[in-house]
């Protein structure tokens, strides 16, 4: 129970204060009578003067309020009419009829391309009459030449050329030759629809289809055979040796013949032991140890033996050259072999490359050395496809395919002469010319496409060796220049797509096959169209949803009480300080010094009260106090008629607390709790 002062009606008294002596009531009438003065008029003119003050800035901060408030639920109404219409829009929108017809389109050319792709494997005589280990054996050689061109490669170390070659039969294998993943994989229809249409229309060349095919192989990984590949692949097999000679002659191709299915299975124990890099790595060399022995690459051998010693006599030329002497004849020895240097510093990088290219090669060949040792299961309708098109995507010419299947196939090779120790400028082809063939069971090999082009080869070759040394001029004893087929090495190079070459015209039918790319084109245009314009009204959507703050509206404060706030900024100036809030961004602490701000954090949220109608405002995660918290800032809002930081403080360690009128909080709760 308390008591009211007669003229101060908000005034109430606890029935303690009576009598006290101490006037309370400005007539006094809360003491005996006598004892206080009568001050109402001066009491309540300031109060009136106060109540009118706050009833004028509630009066005119809620008629702003109001309108804020209505503007917000016009703008929240027409943007939600926006977002219907654009979901109707969007629902209208699908890409899937595009993506569909390009696909079939994709899927109708692979299964068309596939037919015509066996259909030249099945009536061309190229690789007739050869065994599983002489069709391996040239799939390897063909990769090593197209590694030495280039060709499909990723740094040297992968026969690009192979992996393509299993796409014409819809296969493919996994990413790292040395990472256990070179057993091969069925290619789902629509996914290799995708790769063989694409690298037929763009001419940019994948074996998988990266981010589209990542994470799908490992599901499809399967035997060849019918039945599914077993989960103890590496016990299964005997690892038999795929490139051994099938009478186990002893003659000069013997040392291709090492069985790289224990290479292999080598390789699976140490993988299963221990998963380390240099395992694999010390792997590869021994794949690539197993190219360099192999008969083909005899004059590569010989050409990198004399390489380096050459290089080591220039070496020693260049270093002799130089001299401490001052006498006019040292000074002209000097500037003689100031010339000597430069020709030879060329020579010394011409070996270089040269090197570099056959290396490219050992490491292409032994990509695909892996490749069979991993997956012997082959059958013998499947390397000769794989070796047919391996020649076609190398880019092998017809000489080149020629002299691989002359080391490749048993009995073609006159195994009286060492290329090894021919001449600097003779061939290392000499013993097989005039070219030899051999009769398999009424199966002439090489065919006679072959035969032809060897013939003119044999006519051309001897001149074409002697051509190289003509050009070559000696300082000292030392090469001025290494002309192509110097060493009896010639660098090969991929046969022209549209050129003569015997071997590109038998595969002229495939090379030429019709492909719809103007129609899958126009598909994936619109497509993309389509998505763009999704993406579009999408985003269109997620910003009318922030804008009125949500399906719910409430991160706009009670009815929309921030729109009118949202993204602008308030400052006030508290000692050497600026402090600055920006509704929906960040606040900053500002000095002279620092034109940039300090962070006191990012806006939060906004609570309200519903008991005390008090409006806050919060930023946190500010930039990180010296050896403290995060800096933050709290702003307390009160009626205003205008928007406006009155102070700021700092109560605690790097946590700010401003004080701040806005009309936002000029509300009825407001207006009953101040009395007016």
């Amino acid at each position: 129970m308390t008591f009211a002062c007669p003229q101060q009606p908000n005034l109430h008294l606890p029935l303690s204060h009576l009598s006290d002596g101490i006037c309370d009531c400005c007539n006094g009438v809360d003491e005996d009578v006598g004892i206080c003065p009568d001050i109402c008029d001066e009491v309540l003119k300031a109060e009136r003067e106060t109540h009118a003050k706050l009833l004028k800035g509630y009066e005119l901060g809620s008629n702003k309020r109001n309108q804020e408030l209505f503007k917000f639920k016009q703008f929240r109404k027409e943007k939600l009419e926006e977002i219907q219409q654009w979901k109707t829009e969007r629902t209208s929108l699908d890409p899937q009829p595009s993506i569909q017809q390009a696909q079939e389109i994709k899927v109708n050319y692979t299964q068309e391309r596939k037919k015509m792709a066996e259909s030249l494997v099945r009536t061309s005589t190229l690789l007739a009459g050869m065994t599983t280990s002489e069709l391996q054996t040239m799939t390897v050689l063909a990769c090593q030449l197209s590694g030495e061109m280039g060709i499909h490669t990723d740094g040297g170390t992968t026969c690009g050329a192979l992996r393509l070659a299993g796409l014409e039969g819809g296969l493919l294998w996994g990413e790292d030759n040395y990472n256990d993943k070179s057993t091969m994989r069925i290619v789902p229809n629509p996914d290799l629809a995708k790769l063989i249409f694409h690298n037929t229309a763009e001419g940019e060349y994948f074996w998988t289809l990266q981010e589209e095919y990542q994470g799908k192989t490992t599901t499809n990984r399967r035997r060849l055979e019918e039945e599914g590949m077993p989960e103890d692949y590496e016990d299964s097999h005997d690892y038999d040796d795929h490139f051994g000679d099938d009478d186990d002659d002893d003659d000069d191709d013997g040392e291709d013949d090492h069985t790289a299915q224990d290479h292999y299975k080598k390789k699976r124990k140490v993988n299963n032991n221990n998963k380390n890099n240099n395992n694999m790595s010390e792997l590869e060399k021994e794949f690539v140890e197993r190219v360099k022995t192999m008969s083909f690459s005899d004059v590569r051998r010989s050409f990198l033996k004399r390489s380096t010693e050459l290089v080591e006599e220039i070496a020693t030329a260049l270093k002799s050259s130089t001299t401490d002497e001052s006498d006019e004849a040292a000074e002209e020895q000097a500037t003689k072999n100031t010339v000597d240097r430069e020709a030879f510093n060329k020579v010394k990088s011409n070996l270089r490359t040269k090197e570099m290219t056959i290396t490219k090669g050992f490491k292409s060949g032994a990509s695909a050395l892996l490749f069979f040792s991993a997956n012997e299961e082959l059958s013998l309708e499947q390397l000769r496809s794989l070796t047919f098109y391996t020649i076609y995507y190398g880019k092998l010419a017809a000489v080149q395919t020629w002299q691989a299947m002359i080391a490749a196939v048993d009995g073609l090779k006159d195994t009286d002469v060492d290329s090894s120790n021919a001449q600097t400028c003779g061939s290392p082809w000499a013993g097989s010319c005039p070219p030899k063939t051999i009769d398999r069971d009424g199966t002439v090999i090489p065919s006679s496409v072959l035969i032809k082009t060897a013939e003119e080869y044999c006519l051309n070759q001897a001149t074409i060796a002697m051509d190289a040394c003509a050009q070559v001029q000696e300082t000292d004893g030392i090469p001025t220049d290494i002309p192509d087929g110097y060493f009896g090495y010639v660098t090969p190079v991929a046969v022209e797509e549209d050129g003569d070459d015997p071997i590109r015209k038998m595969f002229a039918p495939l090379a030429s096959f019709p492909i719809e790319k103007e129609a899958v084109q126009k598909l994936e245009e619109e497509k993309e169209r389509i998505e763009q314009e999704i993406t579009a009204l999408e985003g269109k959507m997620k910003d009318a949803w922030k804008a009125i703050g949500g399906k719910d509206g409430k991160k706009m404060g009670p009815k929309g009480e921030l729109f009118s706030l949202a993204d602008q900024c308030f400052s006030v100036e508290a000692g050497k300080y600026t402090y600055e809030v920006c509704v929906f961004k960040g606040a900053k602490q500002k000095d002279g010094d620092n034109a940039g701000g300090t962070s006191l954090g990012k806006f939060k949220r906004m609570d309200y009260n519903e008991e005390t109608g008090e409006r806050t405002l919060y930023w946190e995660n500010g930039q990180q106090c010296w050896n403290g918290p995060a800096r933050s800032a709290t702003v307390h809002i009160t009626c205003g008629a205008e928007n406006k930081i009155l102070s700021a403080d700092e109560p605690d360690t790097c946590r700010y607390v401003l004080q701040m009128e806005s009309y936002i909080a000029c509300d009825d709760d407001y207006k009953k709790r101040m009395g007016l």
